[in-house]
């Protein structure tokens, strides 16, 4: 069981969980957060569409910079401009200047931080425990995330915004102290990908976005509007869906290792299928919207756990992880802004979150689709 015997990887265990505690205690909350400032679910979901456009554009600078510095230095860094991206996030009230400056720090921060996070695991990582690594950090994703939302409910009751949201910007920052000790890898200026790499790179993120857009981000907007826009209950819902999911990735990323890749993956997509199901037509009762979040907390990890696999491998293949991640990262805006967009337009006509939710299918077939090619 190869979870541990890999020294690099296991700082970015490490720094996966102090990521995985911030996005908890503060990330999860930033939308629903917007709802409750009085933003509209359509232009919330316009909001994050800006975000991963401007974050596009954002991301041309990740290689020179990386050149420069090395990916640890760019990891590093969008690590610490993301952090302060929690800053503003408290003096949100409506369309206002702390919205444009919370979008462009995040923008700026995480167009270097998941290209870089990507290709450090997909370098440091060993292609035959793959699986293994991918599902144990979605197991520390998984304990995060039944600490985190139970704490910034909490702190956003009872301390407020501004100091919730700088609690979770602080311990992001914490989390780069493990990278520290993390070989930095030169990244070759000159260097390139193959068509086909980019392409597959391109087209699964694309997809990925999509559904996380159309699925993922308005799902937390309506669950949140089930559960009385009340934080703590949100909170509250997360944490205890989390305990059924925190160790179903750990079987799934050992079937992959043993080379049953494309039974791995059809498991992980079926199961965001039965979530995606779900939300859509169970989203507006607590008692089936409970029932969809344990799905969810189950079908997260088994998700991520075989696309991260393959993905890793591919990107270590192709010679070049942070271009091939760069590409890929660039798909994913491309499509979370579509999914955001298409979401946005549903909700402004009137029509119930089932609509945009169910979109969410047409991002998980994309993805099944184009794994699914790149095992023949």
């Amino acid at each position: 069981m190869r979870f541990f015997d890999n020294s690099a990887i296991n700082r970015i265990y490490l720094h996966s969980g102090l990521h995985g505690l911030s996005e908890h205690v503060g990330g999860i909350f930033v939308f629903i957060f917007l709802l409750k400032a009085g933003i509209t679910a359509h232009l919330v979901l316009l909001s994050l569409a800006a975000l991963v456009l401007m974050r596009l554009g954002f991301r041309q600078l990740v290689l020179p910079f990386a050149a420069r510095f090395g990916l640890r230095g760019a990891l590093i860094f969008g690590i610490v401009v993301g952090a302060l991206g929690y800053i503003p996030l408290g003096f949100i009230s409506g369309i206002s200047p702390a919205l444009g400056l919370y979008i462009f720090l995040t923008a700026f921060g995480d167009a270097f931080y998941w290209a870089s996070y990507h290709a450090n695991s997909a370098r440091f990582g060993d292609e035959d425990a793959r699986g293994a690594q991918v599902s144990a950090v979605q197991l520390v994703y998984s304990l995060s995330n039944i600490i985190g939302p139970l704490f910034g409910g909490f702190a956003l009751v009872y301390f407020g915004p501004v100091v919730a949201f700088l609690f979770a910007g602080t311990i992001r920052m914490i989390g780069a102290l493990p990278l520290l000790a993390t070989p930095n890898i030169p990244v070759n200026r000159n260097g390139s990908i193959d068509n086909k790499s980019y392409w597959f790179a391109t087209s699964v993120y694309f997809f990925d976005g999509f559904g996380a857009a159309a699925s993922g981000i308005t799902w937390s907007l309506a669950l949140f509007i089930t559960l009385g826009e009340n934080f703590q209950s949100y909170g509250l819902a997360l944490a205890g869906a989390a305990i059924f999911g925190a160790l179903m990735a750990l079987g799934i990323g050992r079937l992959f290792d043993l080379g049953h890749h494309k039974w791995s993956t059809a498991i992980g997509m079926c199961a965001v299928c039965v979530f995606v199901f779900s939300a859509a037509i169970g989203y507006h009762n607590p008692v089936s919207a409970a029932v969809t979040l344990c799905i969810g907390a189950i079908a997260g990890p088994l998700y991520a756990s075989v696309y991260n696999a393959r993905v890793y491998n591919l990107a270590k293949a192709s010679g070049e992880p942070l271009r091939f991640h760069v590409a890929g990262e660039g798909g994913w805006d491309i499509g979370c802004a579509l999914g955001c967009c298409i979401a946005a337009f549903l909700i402004w006509q009137g029509l119930s979150f089932t609509w945009p939710m169910a979109t969410g299918l047409l991002g998980t077939a994309g993805v099944w689709f184009t794994l699914h090619r790149s095992y023949q």
